[in-house]
């Protein structure tokens, strides 16, 4: 783990653990403030406030928890340099899994959430490289894929040139676990 964060960003970073050690509760400007950074330490540090503890923040619009945190973690997927704060790619992947599983639990609130999720792994898996697609098939979609609905929600990607065998290995692979369960 890289743990060279750079002085502005400590500062940012060690402010944010004070606040969180003091048991308040931080107020929007702050969060808006912290969402704004470009510090990825500090963006790490306040995704995991925003998906974990949520009731430790004046929450954002849920529209900019979308944005913030699609950036965060698309940006975490493509540096995949991890730091104590930051994810890599993987740890990044995983959060996506859980939080697109989460909003498509609660998909009357969140549909929008979904559908913003279901395009950032489309876009990453678009970017042309091969280690984020697979990192992206087996740490979301091949579990992902279990669901048959959500299957079915991806289902357009057959047509896309660039997501039609990304879905079809995605598929083999979620096809696997039934396999295994099987076999149990």
């Amino acid at each position: 783990m890289d743990q060279n964060i750079g002085s502005g960003c400590a500062d940012l970073v060690s402010a944010m653990e004070r606040w969180y050690h003091s048991g308040t509760t931080a107020p929007l400007e702050q969060v808006h403030a912290w969402m704004a950074s470009d510090c990825r330490d500090a963006q790490g540090y306040l995704w995991d406030c925003l998906f974990e503890h949520p009731g430790r923040l004046e929450a954002p619009d849920l529209s900019e928890i979308v944005a913030f945190g699609s950036c965060y973690l698309e940006r975490c997927v493509i540096e995949n340099s991890e730091t104590l704060y930051a994810d890599g790619r993987f740890s990044a992947c995983d959060t996506l899994r859980s939080w697109f599983q989460r909003a498509w639990n609660q998909r009357e609130e969140q549909n929008a959430t979904v559908v913003a999720l279901r395009d950032l792994l489309a876009r990453l898996c678009c970017r042309g490289d091969e280690q984020i697609t697979d990192v992206v098939m087996t740490a979301v979609l091949e579990h992902l894929f279990i669901q048959p609905e959500i299957r079915e929600f991806f289902r357009a990607w057959e047509q896309e040139p660039m997501l039609a065998s990304v879905y079809r290995d995605a598929l083999t692979l979620s096809d696997t676990w039934d396999v295994f369960e099987e076999g149990r």
